[in-house]
């Protein structure tokens, strides 16, 4: 959009009506980029990708799942400061007397062989997997562009002012600029507040990182759990896992469905297939609102989370869970 207005060499006073010459003609252009939409975004937590259960067959009586144990089965999940994260033990199942005799159903969970001398129970313990997003909440939509004025002509130098939605009033020492207000398009941004936008976070220099957009996502937060405890959901913690109903009669991995990669691996499938995902951005109906970011050459770092989907602002983030359970820095058998 560019639109010019030059001040010619003559002018008219608007009171005397008498003519003058201008002994420094001036050109003033004008020049609006193109509208951008921003949603600006805030941290909530990392987020692990798929956890996974891993089970350890024991012998009878051998299984250590104790809430006060320093040398459980499964052994213990560590904070960054040494302790036990709790819950992160994992649990034991222990064949029955009836299974050890196979008069039982052998439904037991990790299926042990159930022997007097051998199998007879398993630990099942969670482990995270090593690919974390970052997880923001998304704001209301906010209309950007910039306004480009460019003063040249006469014995100064050339001169450029920019308006935008976050500065409407400029001003040089002999002409000031106000923004007063833009034409609304007919159809307004989707509304994206019920959702979570999710950037890979580590490991650093991983593929999903280095990827860029093309890995970014947009999930409804009903998919979400940010204290840790329910199961089933993204953000699904060790508390959910060990407090499980049923858990000893349920199948291998049950409580942690329903993450990430899951949705991920549906989404990748339909790309291939050149149908529209539903929740990585990139080909997704969302896709061409945001085109700008897409072609971009934007590189998100965890130390560099974005801050709208079109600019990144440097800002510090822990590397602990924001609320539910923390992200583990190492374990301890």
């Amino acid at each position: 959009h560019l639109e010019s207005v030059d001040a010619f060499t003559t002018a008219t006073s608007p009171s005397t009506g008498q003519t003058y010459t201008l002994a420094d003609p001036v050109s003033i252009s004008v020049a609006k980029a193109a509208p951008l939409v921003r949603y600006p975004i805030s941290y909530v937590q990392d987020v692990n990708s798929q956890p996974i259960e891993k089970d350890i067959y024991t012998r009878l009586f051998s299984c250590d799942d104790g809430p006060t144990s320093t040398s459980t089965t499964c052994g213990w999940q560590l904070d960054d400061n040494g302790q036990h994260i709790p819950y992160s033990q994992g649990f034991c199942c222990t064949c029955s007397m009836i299974d050890l005799l196979h008069l039982g159903s052998g439904n037991l969970r990790g299926n042990p062989a159930c022997s007097l001398f051998g199998d007879a129970g398993a630990a099942s313990c969670m482990v995270f997997g090593s690919n974390w997003y970052s997880a923001y909440s998304v704001g209301s939509a906010e209309t950007w562009f910039t306004i480009s004025i460019t003063l040249s002509g006469g014995s100064f130098n050339p001169q450029v002012l920019t308006l935008s939605p976050s500065s409407t009033t400029v001003a040089t020492s002999w002409l000031t600029a106000q923004l007063v207000g833009d034409f609304a398009g007919f159809q307004q941004p989707p509304a994206l507040q019920s959702m979570y936008f999710l950037m890979p976070s580590l490991p650093e220099g991983g593929a999903r990182v280095l990827a860029g957009v093309a890995e970014w996502l947009l999930m409804d937060k009903s998919l979400f759990t940010l204290t840790g405890t329910e199961c089933g959901k993204i953000g699904v913690g060790f508390s959910a896992f060990y407090l499980q109903p049923n858990r000893c009669l349920a199948q291998v991995g049950s409580c942690l469905n329903g993450q990430i990669d899951s949705y991920r691996a549906v989404d990748l499938a339909l790309l291939s297939k050149g149908k529209a995902t539903t929740y990585l951005i990139q080909g997704s109906t969302l896709s061409n609102l945001f085109g700008c970011v897409m072609n971009s050459t934007l590189t998100p770092t965890t130390a560099s989370p974005p801050q709208s989907f079109t600019t990144l602002t440097r800002t510090l983030r822990s590397q602990h869970n924001v609320r539910g359970s923390p992200r583990p820095s190492s374990a301890q058998q």
